[in-house]
């Protein structure tokens, strides 16, 4: 008896034994379940980089510019972008966000690179990035921009002796009448809308060439060079405008003067204006075209993108710059586009002495997309001498500069 005690006894210790055993094995299985979900879950992130401000927390003067970019891993969709501005939501509408590229300089491919420029930072203001993609997995990233106070009188009175040296230029180019393409209504209306605001308020010296010929586009653009004293490079400004019948052939952009026909050869292609653009530029250290035709966007090449909205004035003015604000990119665009409608606005509500062609076009942007959602203004480089292009087209108004110092 005492000895099948004994063998009931170590059979039971084997049972707790093996019982024990495969408890903890279930345990440590759970446990491994658990890591191995997270790691999983972590691996359906959506990843977020910050390209700028890349601190967490940067201060930045009356303007902030972000970038970021977004990846979803394992080919999983972004299905929402979420941008929220001091506890207030703004979802991002992925249809107008760029698609694909890398990310900063030698990045990785990512889903989505997004711009937001904020205007008139007056204080502290956090911003955060949330987005979430098909597996319904999100993520959010967070950076803070912080404004300085600066004193407008102070900066006129250091910038305005150099600002009274510069010469501004425009040339403006509409066509209405074509012999042979379909006649539009606005385009001559618009030119001369844009051209008395030019003289106005900015004090431009205007050219305007209303129904020009393609010969007589190429002359105006030889014979304005002229008038661009390379002994006063830095202080000459010149904005080029264009409105009228724009197409594309072979990823290649054309403006359709008065006497274009049915062929190319009739029209001027965006290299022939680049390339006499090339030569003005040895001139002229500020150069801002604007172009309000179909397929305008032809006009850039790939990576052109500005990254130069944050800089302060002091610097964008000492650089060079050649740039174009365009209605669209590769799209048609409708002939009551009210495109030169919000450009003129821009230009005639501002209130500053100095105003960058970046910021005009945030304004400009705003309104348009407001009024006509289907097509995107650009505002990017032009692909014009080889050099680092960081600067900004500067518009001054003098009354204003004037106005300020009495204060």
């Amino acid at each position: 008896m005492m000895k099948s005690l004994k063998i009931n006894l170590n059979l039971l210790l084997i049972v707790a034994f093996w019982w024990l055993s495969f408890g903890l094995l279930e345990a440590q299985n759970e446990h491994r379940g658990k890591i191995k979900a997270t790691s999983l879950r972590q691996e359906y992130l959506p990843k977020i980089t910050w390209i700028y401000p890349s601190s967490p927390s940067v201060d930045r003067n009356q303007r902030a510019e972000l970038i970021f970019c977004v990846k979803s891993p394992l080919n999983l969709a972004i299905q929402s972008l979420t941008l929220v501005k001091d506890k207030k939501e703004i979802p991002l509408k992925l249809s107008q966000l760029k698609k694909g590229g890398k990310c900063g300089n030698g990045g990785s491919q990512y889903n989505y690179i997004i711009e937001f420029v904020v205007d008139d930072i007056d204080r502290e203001l956090e911003f955060s990035v949330k987005a979430t993609n098909e597996a319904g997995t999100s993520k959010s990233a967070t950076r803070k921009v912080t404004a300085k106070n600066v004193d407008i009188r102070k900066l006129v009175k250091k910038l305005k002796p150099d600002f009274n040296r510069k010469k501004y230029y425009a040339l403006i180019f509409a066509v209405n009448d074509y012999k042979n393409q379909k006649k539009l209504k606005r385009p001559i209306e618009d030119a001369q809308r844009l051209s008395r605001v030019l003289k106005e308020y900015y004090g431009f010296e205007v050219e305007t060439y209303p129904n020009p010929t393609r010969g007589e586009v190429i002359d105006a653009l030889n014979r304005v060079k002229k008038k661009l004293d390379p002994k006063n490079y830095k202080h000459n400004n010149l904005l080029i405008f264009y409105s009228g019948h724009g197409t594309v052939v072979d990823k290649n952009g054309y403006w359709m003067l008065k006497d274009a026909g049915d062929k190319p050869s009739s029209w001027l292609s965006n290299a022939e204006v680049l390339s006499l653009i090339n030569t003005l530029a040895f001139n002229c250290r500020d150069i801002l075209m604007v172009i309000d035709a179909c397929y305008s966007g032809a006009i850039f090449t790939p990576n052109s993108e500005i990254k130069s909205g944050s800089l302060p004035i002091q610097v964008l003015n000492k650089a060079e710059s050649y740039q174009a604000i365009t209605s669209n990119f590769l799209r048609f665009i409708r002939e009551d586009s009210p495109f030169v409608d919000c450009l003129a606005g821009a230009l005639r509500n501002n209130e500053l002495p100095f105003v960058t062609s970046s910021r005009i076009f945030n304004s400009l942007k705003s309104c348009f997309l407001s009024i006509s959602p289907e097509n995107i203004p650009q505002f990017r480089k032009l692909n014009v001498k080889a050099n680092i292009n960081i600067g900004d087209f500067i518009f001054y108004q003098k009354s204003k500069a004037v106005e300020m110092q009495r204060k």
